[in-house]
């Protein structure tokens, strides 16, 4: 649990009561490499808390694959949409790799929220954290040119490149895995 304890830690807001309440409702879970926390369609239920390992999101569009996004250790993990709205699930999540998380399921959290303030403000936190990073992630794909998107993935997320397929790099960069090599090939 010491990912997750750093992680929890890592707001100063929370109480040492307030960690550790969240941490007695938390459930560890292991999976598999290409196991699934969820699948498309599926109600999302929990939030995680990758303490080793890593994920992705994806859904399909024309029949094809797209990833949405890669979760790692230290980072939350849910497919957030489902998980609020309390509707089925618009993407899958796949690990890539065997992976420990602890999860909390969405009873238990609203009756946290309720309880703690420190935590309501945790889950408010992590709304904004997915907020900012999705509409950067958008602003990303509507603004810059594929080879800019690939440059800003070499320097900002360059442990991308030796841990997933091109195949999942290039859809996660919304272009074709024959862009990606083209792309690669006058980079390098």
């Amino acid at each position: 649990m010491d990912n997750t304890l750093n992680f929890l830690k890592s707001f100063p807001f929370l109480t040492p009561e307030e960690i550790s309440t969240f941490t007695n409702k938390l459930k560890l879970k292991h999976f598999k490499k290409n196991d699934y926390l969820i699948k498309e369609g599926e109600l999302c239920n929990e939030i995680c808390f990758m303490e080793s390992g890593s994920a992705r999101s994806f859904h399909y569009s024309n029949d094809k694959e797209v990833t949405n996004w890669f979760v790692f250790k230290n980072m939350p993990l849910t497919s957030y949409f489902s998980f609020v709205t309390r509707s089925p699930c618009k993407e899958s999540i796949q690990f890539l790799e065997d992976t420990s998380l602890y999860a909390i399921d969405y009873q238990n959290i609203q009756l946290l929220y309720q309880e703690f303030h420190g935590i309501e403000r945790l889950g408010r936190e992590i709304a904004e954290f997915y907020f900012i990073w999705q509409e950067e992630r958008t602003l990303s794909l509507q603004s810059l040119s594929a080879k800019e998107r690939y440059k800003k993935l070499m320097i900002q997320e360059s442990h991308l490149l030796q841990m997933v397929s091109l195949g999942q790099i290039a859809s996660y960069l919304g272009i074709t895995q024959e862009s990606l090599s083209r792309i690669r090939k006058n980079i390098q």
